[in-house]
């Protein structure tokens, strides 16, 4: 056999090999994946504590780890503003996203497993004098109301061009926006922003309105449709579903909000 024969045969091998190696990757699912997380107490504690070798505690964060576990599938968790965190799922540079609302425009590039895993309504918050003025949807005209961007709360409130709105990165710059009047009001959901004012000695300094829309928020784990992950989310959205039907998510979210009364 000639030289040229022989590199010709190596060649062949190796690229075989290099052929071989990338359809293996294509039919296993990956073994890490990526989830944006923003603060959102009790789901999301942002912390840089001794406790969490993650810079994350809450309820979100070890429903991740048990579905790891359950799975062998490993989530990484990366810091976010949500606003971009949408993008970048839209984009597929991020895998999940947890504490995800449903909404058509959303599910155009977000997939979601199949069970929700909690349920909360929105709600409006003020100081005492201002919140118990707003009785009605109506009320909220006039008054300048914080929200954060790229967050669904409900209709017709999302898409309301003639409310006045003031948008933030995250829930934790509402309260302080608030206290120092620069926003009237607030939106936030109810079982999120009612644990963060009694963490945050709020409680009864902040209120709610008399006002509360009648809607559901469902809480979903969202997955990006251009990241690929199709097998993985398979292995997630059983897992997720049997963790709900054991009882496993509510004693978790139960621990968090009686550790805040």
């Amino acid at each position: 056999m000639s030289i040229a024969m022989i590199i010709r045969s190596q060649f062949h091998r190796l690229l075989l090999c290099l052929i071989l190696v990338m359809w293996n990757n294509s039919v296993q699912a990956r073994t890490m994946l990526f989830a944006a997380m923003d603060d959102w107490p009790p789901f999301i504690i942002n912390t840089n504590s001794v406790s969490s070798d993650s810079g994350f505690d809450g309820i979100d964060r070890e429903l991740l780890l048990e579905m790891s576990a359950r799975t062998g599938i490993q989530i990484y968790l990366l810091r976010y503003p949500f606003a971009r965190a949408l993008r970048d799922m839209q984009a597929g540079r991020v895998d999940l996203i947890t504490s995800l609302a449903k909404t058509p425009a959303r599910q155009q590039y977000i997939g979601y497993l199949t069970t929700p895993y909690y349920r909360c309504h929105p709600a409006f918050y003020g100081l005492p004098d201002t919140a118990k003025q707003v009785r009605t949807y109506g009320d909220l005209q006039g008054k300048t109301i914080g929200y954060v961007y790229g967050s669904a709360y409900f209709e017709p409130f999302d898409s309301d061009a003639s409310l006045t709105k003031n948008g933030v990165l995250n829930e934790s710059q509402l309260p302080d926006k608030l206290l120092k009047r620069r926003n009237q009001l607030f939106v936030g959901t109810d079982c999120q922003v009612d644990y963060a004012l009694h963490e945050m000695g709020l409680t009864g300094k902040i209120v709610p309105t008399p006002y509360r829309p009648p809607q559901q928020v469902e809480l979903y784990i969202g997955y990006s449709k251009a990241a690929g992950i199709e097998k993985e989310v398979a292995l997630f959205d059983k897992a997720l579903s049997d963790m709900v039907a054991e009882g496993w998510v509510d004693r978790l979210v139960n621990s968090y909000f009686k550790a805040a009364k």
